[in-house]
């Protein structure tokens, strides 16, 4: 049962990839690499004879060419589809399953009635491309924290977009730098012109991630709006010293005012001396009676 659910999901996404045209277009006819391409010829192959060439050397006379009729090709002028079996004609729709890359050119349509006349012509042109492949993201780690997301599939003229947590942020490149503090789910989506395909993955920190200097860093800028002057202040450690420094030096200070006033009181004769200690006791007994 589930082998033949995964044959179901392998047809339903190749048919996905199938594309239709018309031969009387007048825009580009994308066909997908390796898959089917479905030309709606318009006109009633059992009244019109149709020719498709395709230019090369744009020369009518030697460029490859086939003539539908009644939903045949006809041998006898087919060169350009006649050895290839995959090329079938079925209720006007030309089928070519699976295309090649020589598919790709520009063709010259014409649409001839039954009496010969030619009633129609128009270049279309064919571009095959080759369909996304298997969608890759992968996220690096740079030594400054921040990491670039690279996205990488297989196709030809793939186009990238970015989505984070839902929201757009860019298309173009295959990659994307973010920040530290970008965080959820990231999604590459890869297209061409005939399929597309996504991946997503959470961004995770990187290993060793400054988590705390981050956290220190908002926390200093919350606390500037509040406190301006502090950012000018030095480091609690470098403060501290300098506050001993300046003790140190004021302690010095008084040892050396202290030791000149020693000096200069030796140099004072004794009477003056012996008076001035008289004085300071007789200040002292004073002050004791009060």
């Amino acid at each position: 049962m589930m082998l033949i659910f995964g044959l179901m999901l392998l047809l339903q996404s190749a048919a996905c990839l199938d594309q239709y045209c018309r031969l009387n277009q007048s825009d580009i006819c994308y066909a997908a690499l390796g898959h089917k391409l479905s030309l709606l010829m318009v006109w009633d192959t059992t009244k019109h004879e149709i020719k498709i060439q395709q230019n090369i050397n744009y020369n009518t006379d030697s460029d490859p060419v086939c003539t539908v009729k009644n939903d045949m090709k006809k041998k006898s002028v087919c060169d350009l589809y006649w050895s290839r079996t995959e090329v079938t004609v079925n209720a006007g729709t030309l089928i070519i399953n699976p295309v090649i890359r020589s598919d790709s050119g520009n063709y010259t349509i014409r649409v001839y009635s039954s009496g010969g006349t030619e009633i129609f012509k128009r270049d279309l042109q064919v571009k095959v491309e080759a369909p996304i492949g298997s969608v890759e993201v992968s996220i690096k780690c740079s030594s400054s924290g921040e990491r670039r997301a690279s996205c990488s599939s297989e196709g030809d003229q793939i186009l990238y977009s970015w989505t984070l947590n839902g929201d757009p942020l860019m298309d173009g490149d295959s990659f994307i730098d973010l920040d530290t503090r970008t965080d959820g789910n990231i999604s590459c989506s890869v297209k061409n012109n005939v399929s597309h395909g996504q991946k997503t993955v959470e961004v995770k920190p990187c290993p060793g991630s400054t988590a705390a200097s981050e956290t220190s860093t908002v926390t200093n800028n919350s606390s500037s709006g509040k406190n301006r002057s502090s950012q000018h202040q030095p480091p609690l450690g470098m403060r501290t010293s300098h506050t001993l420094i300046s003790l140190i030096r004021k302690r010095m200070t008084r040892r050396k005012q202290n030791h000149s006033r020693l000096l200069m009181w030796n140099m004072l004769p004794s009477n003056i001396r012996g008076r001035g200690r008289r004085e300071k006791r007789r200040r002292k007994k004073l002050s004791t009676v009060r």
